[in-house]
């Protein structure tokens, strides 16, 4: 089994005091493990993002907004040609519901902007 999946909070991995697992529809195996966040990791990455907000460009740099989306959804785009759609066999989805997965790098470069502009 790989590694559980922890949760990305001010720039580092956490875990969590409880972990839960991700069951195969057709055959019931563990697909994977994730640490399944509460109150505390809730507050833990709120707490995080309002010191980003307040304390770094993100809030009122565009241009670095634009940059940092448009690599998350170049890299979202990237990984879903390979495997956009392994998640959907497993859980019983039909195939071409797993390739829809691909569509939220778009809407991730939709709000990121056509292209980096100043104010």
């Amino acid at each position: 089994m790989s590694e559980i999946a922890r949760h990305w909070i001010d720039g580092g991995r956490t875990g969590s005091g409880a972990v839960s697992e991700s069951l195969s529809p057709a055959t019931g195996a563990v697909l994977g493990q994730w640490a399944d966040g509460g109150e505390a990791e809730a507050r833990a990455a709120i707490a995080a993002a309002r010191r980003a907000f307040d304390n770094s460009p993100w809030s009122r740099d565009r241009i670095l907004r634009h940059r940092a989306l448009s690599e998350m959804a170049d890299r979202f785009v990237a990984r879903a040609g390979r495997e956009g759609h392994l998640p959907a066999v497993p859980r019983g989805q039909l195939r071409h519901r797993g390739q829809l997965r691909k569509s939220g790098s778009w809407t991730v470069q939709t709000q990121a902007g056509a292209e980096p502009f100043e104010v």
